[in-house]
């Protein structure tokens, strides 16, 4: 999902390749303050399909057509339940064809022509304003400001996944902020630290380095340390490109949300799920897990629909599926035995338990997910 994103990071340690982007950043940011107010949306609209289509010209074309259908069928005046599956369907199955391809022509010379760069997030960002449309809750808007919101420039490829009241409300508010630049510039650095330095260069670099070294082939040590490389190295990218997308959003005078907020360590898997890829969790919580809900009264069994859900997004495998169903798995067996009077003995007796108690819950809900996180490898 975020191959595009790192074709555009790709050289970023290179000075004349870096300095090319900041150039590129601070162009856009002065022209974007300098247009009158009326002209932003334009100009960040025409800017967001220039850098799409520098990308994968052919990805924009399909993308777009995606969105035009979609937003005209918005326009219908009547709302109905086969209205509202027909929408889905038309969102759905591109996605699930694309995701398909990526799995067929994974190993072949013609991945490149299946791969659609941002169809991921693009999907999620129009089932749900789909859905808002159809509950009438969206905020009142015209198609430029539609437009912009699908290839809005800093979240097109990897997100977050940004919600359009959300987008609107930055859009409305608009106002050079002097304190908000200063916030962006350091969430740009953090981003990039943590990409190029922490997961480029420590993780994929030395540490993978370390483990080639010191562990034997097909070892259990080894497959342990490279699932915590891979899970180290995936919550650094993504972490870093989130910031990222942050920075450039408060750039321009947009608030885009938060996507992770230190999820290693947390005392529970619930905890961490809570923390890892917020604006995903939150988006299948809102359209998956409630909805189910609501018409089954059966939370398990949502939840673990939900984190499945959440499997499949990230690749039509079965080992996608089961990373899912592993996590949903970990999440109900957390809460059933969060009722149990052992729980509470450890949670709220001696002090020197709890602390114990509360070190040990994190080491074990950090390999839980990293193990996990094999399934993905």
């Amino acid at each position: 999902m975020s191959g595009g994103f790192e074709f555009v990071f790709v050289g970023l340690l290179e000075p004349g390749t870096l300095t090319f982007y900041i150039a590129i950043l601070a162009i856009i940011v002065l022209s974007y303050w300098a247009i009158p107010p009326q002209w932003r949306q334009v100009f960040l609209a025409t800017v967001s399909t220039l850098i799409l289509i520098s990308l994968d010209w052919i990805s924009y074309l399909l993308l777009l057509a995606i969105g035009l259908l979609n937003f005209a069928l918005t326009k219908i005046r009547f709302r109905s339940t086969p209205l509202l599956v027909l929408g889905l369907s038309l969102l759905i199955v591109p996605f699930a064809a694309h995701e398909t391809a990526r799995v067929i022509f994974r190993n072949s010379e013609h991945y490149n022509l299946v791969f659609m760069t941002g169809m991921a997030f693009y999907s999620l960002r129009l089932i749900h304003y789909w859905f808002e449309h159809f509950k009438d809750r969206l905020p009142k808007h015209n198609f430029v400001d539609y437009y912009t919101y699908l290839f809005f420039f800093p979240i097109i490829i990897v997100g977050p996944i940004y919600r359009f009241d959300d987008f609107v409300k930055s859009m409305r508010r608009q106002r050079f902020d002097l304190k908000k630049v200063r916030a962006g510039i350091d969430r740009i650095a953090l981003g990039g630290f943590q990409v190029v330095v922490i997961s480029d260069i420590l993780i994929s670099k030395y540490f993978n380095a370390w483990i080639l070294e010191w562990t034997a082939d097909a070892s259990w040590a080894r497959f342990y340390l490279e699932s915590i490389e891979f899970g180290l190295n995936v919550y650094y990218q993504f972490a870093g490109y989130s910031n990222l997308a942050i920075g450039v959003g408060l750039l321009i005078g947009y608030k885009i949300c938060e996507n992770f907020n230190f999820p290693l360590f947390r005392p529970n898997i619930v905890e961490f799920w809570k923390n890892w890829h917020m604006s995903l969790t939150g988006w299948v919580r809102s359209y998956i897990y409630l909805p189910i809900v609501s018409y089954t009264n059966a939370p398990r069994l949502a939840l673990l629909l939900s984190m499945s859900t959440i499997g499949v997004w990230h690749g039509f495998t079965i080992n996608a599926v089961m990373w899912g169903l592993y996590n949903g798995i970990g999440i109900n067996l957390y809460h059933s035995f969060k009722e149990t009077r052992l729980r509470a003995y450890f949670v709220n007796g001696h002090p020197i338990v709890a602390k114990a108690w509360l070190i040990f819950s994190a080491i074990f809900t950090f390999n839980y997910v990293m193990i996990g996180v094999s399934f993905l490898r």
